[in-house]
């Protein structure tokens, strides 16, 4: 991943966690600004460039970009301002799409059911759980808490797609190695269904634009 890509990641990244503390009296919403303050750094050394120089390419005062490198937390109008001079490249360019179409939660719906499914039917075998287990019990916890967090990951308003397929991909290789081990048909089935509905999220994603429109995340 270049600076770039880096820089207006993280910032997305973490508008869509949502801020961390509000200002009531000022109306401004505060987000952690560890993971940005590093990506800043990475762009502002990649693009060779001082720290003024960057504050006058994303429109801040010198004083702020300092502060921003020093970790501190940052407004939800100094993340957009970061954002605003990359404009068209980030719409075409950004990894989190907006799922908050009805047709696009339809289809989250029906995942998210397929990935319950299966966690339950691995959190329930009495194979998986038994001392002659076909899988190492280390595996069988990676799969749980790698399906815990994609279901988390999936109820956000923005997901990010590459990581979305990263998982679809790691669970379709685990389908595989669960026939070739003997798992039990009823969870290597669970794991055929999920991985179909996830292609068709994953279908449903690469349609879709990239977030260019700010506002609806501020």
């Amino acid at each position: 991943m270049d600076s770039f890509e880096n820089l207006t990641s993280a910032v997305l990244a973490a508008l869509a966690r949502g801020p961390v503390y509000n200002i009531r009296d000022r109306g401004k919403n505060l987000y952690e600004g560890g993971e940005v303050a590093r990506s800043l750094q990475f762009w502002i050394d990649d693009n060779k460039i001082t720290t003024s120089e960057a504050a006058k390419r994303l429109g801040m005062s010198p004083s702020t970009i300092k502060a921003i490198l020093a970790g501190e937390r940052i407004s939800d109008s100094m993340l957009a301002r970061m954002l605003a001079p990359f404009g068209d490249s980030i719409r075409l360019r950004s990894r989190w799409r907006d799922v908050t179409a009805e047709d696009v939660q339809e289809t989250i719906s029906q995942v998210s059911t397929r990935l319950i499914r299966l966690r339950d039917l691995i959190r329930g075998s009495n194979s998986l759980n038994g001392e002659n287990s076909p899988l190492d019990p280390i595996i069988t916890s990676q799969i749980i808490a790698l399906l815990e967090a994609t279901l988390a990951s999936i109820k956000a308003p923005y997901v990010e797609e590459p990581q979305t397929k990263g998982f679809f991909s790691w669970l379709k290789r685990v389908g595989k190695k669960a026939v070739e081990k003997g798992v039990e048909k009823e969870i290597t089935d669970a794991i055929g269904s999920a991985g179909d509905s996830g292609a068709e999220l994953l279908k449903k994603l690469s349609d879709l634009p990239g977030i260019s429109d700010l506002d609806k995340i501020l």
